[in-house]
């Protein structure tokens, strides 16, 4: 009779999971690990249209992002955040907290105590457009593909509000719209 440790069982299970691995995988996906540019659509809400692309920057270390999400009350301010999920089931709610894969307290986009997801804050104009023109120092297209854009509903104290919100989310308020990182057909 075999036993299995835990770990093997968890290594079998994870490979199980992998149906295309990268000497199998047909040679147009080949290049998935060289993607350095995504789109985002934000759809999840009616009220809000638009895009915002990211790219990689040619250092391979950090990313820009640049686009415009309408339908905000003019010169308002929102927290903008990378969640940890692409799921979308029940709208913005489904997608996790902010993307935290170093197990960070929350902070401000590029700060050394921050969440990789941690983008600060957006101020629509007096149009009611957030126009998102800024660079990421913590995260590039790879890691964020398949994970949710979410704009909130209120300014993010970026985790200087003195208390257990502030330091996970930074009481940036419920998820107004969002969307998911795709790769970007260029």
């Amino acid at each position: 009779m075999i036993q299995l440790s835990f770990l093997n069982l968890s290594l079998l299970t994870l490979l199980a999971q992998i149906p295309y691995s990268l000497g199998c995988m047909p040679q147009q996906n080949k290049n998935i690990l060289n993607v350095k540019n995504g789109i985002v659509l934000m759809t999840a809400n009616p009220n809000y249209s638009g895009q915002v692309f990211m790219r990689t920057n040619s250092d391979g270390m950090t990313s820009s992002l640049l686009g415009n999400v309408t339908g905000f009350t003019p010169n308002s301010t929102h927290g903008v955040h990378f969640h940890e999920f692409g799921d979308m089931s029940n709208s913005c709610t489904s997608t996790g907290l902010h993307f935290n894969p170093t197990n960070m307290t929350h902070g401000n986009i590029g700060g050394v105590i921050s969440h990789s997801g941690d983008l600060g804050n957006i101020i629509a104009d007096a149009n009611g457009t957030l126009i998102f023109n800024t660079t990421n120092a913590g995260l590039i297209v790879l890691e964020a593909l398949g994970r949710a854009l979410v704009i909130h509903s209120l300014q993010d104290d970026l985790g200087l509000g003195g208390n257990a919100g502030s330091l996970t989310t930074g009481n940036s308020g419920s998820r107004l719209t969002c969307g998911i990182l795709a790769v970007q057909n260029i």
